[in-house]
């Protein structure tokens, strides 16, 4: 069985006016669940740095001068040595977002339209502009500054509906309460419905979070997919109590 994904987001539409010259938008959330076709890559890691590399080049200087003058003899004093290994030890010096690259699939159920080409379209628009018909100014996806200040390490919550932040989680596996779509890159099917829609499609994707990546996001996930499967299983127990 296929695993699924949870994509939860900001659609931005035209809105009716009253006034036939204004043009305005509205927001709200949405929520695409389909089937991955493909594993599940996670890029989660530090960087790091030496601590020999931030000391000052003086005494960069010093350290290589005695280094060159104890190994002269062959041999390097125990405290020397202990002084180099620690400078070599590599020390934290940022943790990046993490990565998420996977291949969704959309395929027809009902409505070929519905079911195949929105979500399709929708999360290919999450990232790339879109024109804002009140101002013709483009809506770009990520962080500006005029939402920065709505975003930390502890967000839960996309809070935003003019950035084309997202939620995304894969059940008992990771959860991104905020993040978004680095890129998505479409391939739809040849073969079409009777109304001449794809038949179905899919879309290589990667998702970013927008903070360092942390232990939160599997935790989380993982306690979500506990919950899911206990509430399923109480249902299964209350019909067959139900059934006796």
């Amino acid at each position: 069985m296929a695993n699924k994904i949870f994509i939860e987001y900001w659609s931005i539409k035209n809105a009716a006016s009253d006034n036939k010259s204004e043009v305005e938008l509205s927001s709200e959330k949405e929520t695409i669940e389909c089937s991955l076709t493909q594993d599940i890559n996670i890029q989660a890691q530090s960087e790091f740095t030496r601590f020999g590399e931030v000391i000052p080049s003086f005494m960069s200087s010093v350290l290589d001068t005695m280094k060159v003058i104890s190994s002269a003899n062959g041999s390097i004093g125990t405290s020397l040595a202990d002084l180099i290994n620690k400078l070599d030890a590599p020390f934290w010096s940022s943790t990046p977002p993490v990565k998420v690259t996977t291949q969704l699939a959309f395929f027809t159920k009902t409505d070929s339209y519905k079911d195949v080409v929105k979500p399709t379209v929708d999360i290919v628009g999450l990232t790339i502009l879109t024109r804002d018909p009140k101002t013709n100014k483009f809506i770009i996806p990520g962080i500006n500054l005029k939402n920065l200040s709505k975003f930390s390490s502890d967000a839960r919550e996309n809070l935003s509906t003019d950035s084309k932040l997202i939620s995304m989680e894969i059940p008992g596996i990771v959860y991104l309460p905020i993040c978004l779509i680095e890129s998505a890159v479409p391939t739809f099917s040849n073969e079409i419905t009777e109304s001449s829609y794809p038949l179905w499609s899919i879309i290589d994707v990667t998702f970013m979070g927008v903070t360092p990546a942390n232990t939160d996001m599997f935790d989380s996930a993982k306690e979500s997919q506990r919950r899911q499967n206990l509430e399923e299983k109480y249902g299964r127990e209350k019909i067959k109590s139900a059934s006796t």
